[in-house]
This record gives C-alpha cells, structure tokens and sequence, in this order.
C-alpha cells in the first residue's frame, strides 16, 4: 500500500540526506567521533538498562493506545498486548532506514489486515489516530514554550502554563472532540471506500471512539511524553553534560514537532541539529548540545534494538511452548 519504488528511492535518498546532517554536526561542532565514543564507553551499564526500561515502557504505552482504539473499531480484536507491542517496536526500527510516520502507518495498518485483526483502513485510522493524539500535548506546549524564549514571562510562569494547559486540555476534547477529529482525519475520507465505492461515514466510527475514551488516552499520552523528558535527562546525567532539566523539559516537546518534518529516516540529523539549535538558544556549550544531540540518538536506537531482539525471542520462545504443549495434549487424548 505504501511502499513502491518511488518511495525506497525516496528513503534511500533521505537515508544519505540523514547521515549528511550527522556529519556536518561533525564537521561543524566541537565534538569527533572519537569524543563520542569515550563519552558512550564511560556511560554507566546502570544508566543504559534504566534507559532501555524507559523506552519499552513508552512503547508499552503506545501499543496499549493502539490495542484500545483497534478494540473499538473491531470487533475481530483477539490479540494479546505483546502483539502489538511487537508491532509498534517494529513500526520503530522500520523508521530507522524510512521516515518514521511512514513506518508506522505502514507497520500497523499491514499488521491488523495480515492477522485479521481488523481491515486494512481501521489499522489506517487507528495508527492515524494515535499519531494525532501523540502531537496534542507538544502543541500545547508550544505557546508558553516560545514566550519564555522571547522572554516575556518567567520560567516559573512557564511551567505554571503548561501544566496548566495540560490540565485544561480534557474539557476542550470533551467539547469538540468530534470536530476536531473529523477535521484532522479528513485524509482519511480520501482513502478509504466501502464496496460501492462511497466514502464511509466517518461520523459513526469516529462516535465510537467517546470523549471519555479519548481523555483516558490523552492522559496515558501525557505520560508518556513525561517518560520522554525523563528519558532524555538521564542521558544528560549518564553523558555527565551541563543541561538543566528546565532545558530538557522545555526542549522535547519541540523535538516531536520537529518530527513532523520527517524527512528523514527516524529524523536522523534533523533532530540532532533541532536539539542543538534548543540547547544553544539557552546557552549550553556547542559541545554538550552535540554530544547529547548524537548520544541520545545512539541510545535511543540501542534501545529499540534490544527491545526488538527481547520481544522477538519471548514470541519465539512462547510459540514454541504453546505448540508442545498442543503436541502433548494430543498425544495423550490418543
């Protein structure tokens, strides 16, 4: 559905794009390979492992919000939470070589229809859906964000308002849920057909998804963008580099909008110079915004492919147990 011959070329050509970023980061900043290279050997194997937890537990989220919407656009949902974390875990490593929105419509839309978990435009709708809702808190932030950049309001009132907003959030989803899906999906209505070629009544899938349904995703999506934040300083306290947390805080809700460029393969280079022009507009060391900048991409890709590696030999292993099993039960029935 999504992957042909214009797109490969357009991933391989954004891949080489990608890595052209990094190295004029490089080329451009205070800090070599080599320098990145002693600062990841010092890392504490604690600081790693605690890292890698983070980042299952946030891709635990992710799946879990996908399994919720799919329940309720399907009534074929049988499958069990490691299901689609595997697949959510896989959408990430795809977006290692393609751009990662790519990744994830294609991974979970293909991986609903093939199980027959759901038709291909319900795993569509549902990746769409919790791509929407995983871009709702870093909009939010964005106001206060860029008014404390300008300086016209303090830190301290700066925190106040995005926590506040946060907050105040769910009222609004409650109000105008509707409109504000249907608006956003309104692609959505472009690509899927029902059998005579009409488009669907977006209206009644969309009525199944409740306003109390959308805020209890709305909160675990504010949890997992505060494990993202939490992720992202404890590579500053493993990298030992000089950036407050108030930097960090203020800084990852601009990454993921970063995102939406997506232009490359996982953002590659794109991030990184986003992440050092944040941290140099608040006067950290052009070597410590770098050093974080390649570090935090390191890790984050180490992360996703030992989780990957981890789920996929648990699948395996329970297969295999599930299928003696069976063997045995049939043997002893003859």
């Amino acid at each position: 559905m999504y992957l042909n011959k214009k797109t490969i070329a357009y991933s391989v050509l954004s891949l080489i794009l990608g890595f052209a970023c990094i190295y004029l980061i490089i080329y451009f900043t205070p800090v070599s390979l080599k320098d990145i290279y002693l600062k990841f050997k010092k890392i504490n194997l604690n600081y790693i492992l605690l890292i890698i937890i983070v980042t299952l537990i946030n891709n635990y989220f992710l799946a879990y919000k996908w399994k919720q919407v799919i329940q309720r656009l399907s009534e074929k949902q049988t499958k069990s939470q490691i299901f689609y974390l595997f697949y959510i875990v896989l959408g990430a490593l795809v977006g290692i070589i393609i751009p990662r929105q790519l990744s994830m419509l294609t991974v979970q839309s293909l991986a609903t229809n093939l199980h027959k978990v759901s038709n291909l435009s319900n795993g569509f709708l549902s990746a769409i859906y919790n791509q929407i809702l995983n871009l709702v808190i870093p909009f939010l932030l964005v106001p206060p964000t860029i008014l404390f950049a300008l300086k016209y309001i303090s830190l301290s009132v700066t925190i106040f308002l995005s926590v506040a907003i946060v907050c105040i959030a769910p009222l609004i989803i409650r109000k105008w849920q509707k409109p504000i899906i249907i608006f956003l999906l309104k692609i959505y209505y472009k690509l899927k057909k029902n059998q005579k070629g009409n488009k669907p009544d977006l209206l009644t899938e969309v009525s199944i998804l409740k306003p109390s349904f959308t805020i209890h995703l709305y909160w675990i999506t504010v949890l997992f963008h505060a494990l993202g934040i939490f992720r992202n300083y404890l590579v500053v306290i493993a990298a030992g580099l000089n950036i407050k947390l108030w930097i960090i805080l203020l800084g990852t809700p601009l990454i993921y909008l970063a995102m939406l460029l997506s232009i490359t393969p996982g953002n590659l280079g794109i991030m990184e110079w986003t992440w050092i022009g944040i941290l140099e507009l608040y006067n950290v060391s052009p070597q410590d915004a770098a050093t974080f900048a390649i570090l935090q991409r390191i890790l984050l890709t180490l992360s996703i492919i030992f989780i990957f590696i981890c789920i996929s030999l648990t699948l395996i292993v329970n297969k295999f147990y599930v299928a003696k099993n069976s063997h045995r039960y049939v043997k002893s029935n003859k």
